[in-house]
């Protein structure tokens, strides 16, 4: 199946619940089919060792607790679930420092947003990144 907006399945990993509902509305607005909610890192892991279904991308905060954004996407790119390996990520910040970039590359993230990212950025974003993982060649190699 085509990974397009209209049949793509979203996951958002954010803590705090006034930010995640902002972005799953900015999700809901742009026809995404199914969005998944998760509050941290671990959790997010739990659920998606449960999923039988694809997730075609996954939104997640930096600053979380028990598991930040960047141990999560750490344990997907190193393979602890080895069908979400090469899921197109983004990272949401408050921060926009060096070392966010830094990490952000280093982790091979497919995009990195400010809080809050404004729609009309968000929207051809998400678009971006999910037409561009879909004309990747797949690979079990990053």
């Amino acid at each position: 199946m085509e990974n397009t907006i209209e049949n793509a399945s979203v996951m958002v990993v954010e803590d705090d619940p006034f930010s995640q509902q902002f972005i799953v509305q900015m999700l809901d607005s742009m026809g995404v089919y199914e969005v998944v909610k998760a509050a941290n890192g671990q959790e997010a892991l739990d659920l998606l060792a449960a999923r039988q279904a694809d997730i075609h991308l996954i939104i997640t905060d930096v600053t979380m607790p028990e598991m930040d954004g960047y141990e999560l996407v750490r344990r997907i790119r190193l393979g602890a679930l080895k069908q979400f390996k090469n899921v197109p990520m983004i990272v949401l910040t408050a921060d926009d420092t060096e070392r966010n970039l830094q990490q952000a590359r280093i982790l091979k993230i497919n995009s990195f947003f400010v809080k809050p990212p404004s729609k009309a950025v968000f929207e051809s974003t998400i678009k971006r990144v999910i037409e561009e993982h879909e004309q990747r060649p797949t690979s079990d190699s990053i």
